[in-house]
């Protein structure tokens, strides 16, 4: 994991005054950023090969508009999402009884191959599936064809 995250998820633990600042600080830079080659040397320690090439063309573009829309949107939604990593769900993950996939991507420098591994042996009926080549954004980017295929197979 990037060491952004870990100062992120690490404010979040510390609590709402710490990743406000946080937060706060992150933004500010956000709203400095003007091209997709900007958005990518920001993003660089949380990219591997195959996001660096995603964060191209028309998918750079678009992600270059959401992180905008993220700056002038202020830090709320992030900051809810973060401090629900620390917080109660309202339900047990052995509670979840229907079957769920867990994707992956086995190159995701964001989200460690290991969260999602623990992810899916603490669900009572998942199948992971881990995606070799694959990074966060180029999952996001190109990734999901072979997710909705198998959504949309039929099952024995």
């Amino acid at each position: 994991m990037g060491q952004g995250n870990c100062k992120e998820f690490g404010a979040a633990r510390e609590g709402p005054g710490a990743l406000k600042e946080y937060l706060e600080n992150e933004i500010r830079g956000l709203r400095s950023i003007e091209s997709v080659a900007q958005l990518r040397a920001a993003l660089d320690e949380h990219l591997c090969e195959a996001d660096r090439i995603a964060i191209n063309g028309d998918f750079g573009a678009f992600l270059l508009t959401a992180w905008r829309q993220i700056a002038e949107d202020e830090i709320w939604g992030w900051f809810d999402d973060d401090l629900e990593l620390y917080g109660a769900w309202g339900f047990e993950l052995d509670e979840v009884v229907v079957p769920v996939t867990v994707w992956h991507g086995c190159d995701d420098l964001i989200v460690p191959l290991a969260h999602s591994q623990w992810l899916a042996k603490k669900l009572p009926n998942a199948d992971f599936r881990p995606l070799p080549g694959v990074g966060h954004i180029s999952l996001a980017a190109g990734g999901y064809g072979a997710v909705l295929d198998a959504l949309i197979a039929p099952r024995d």
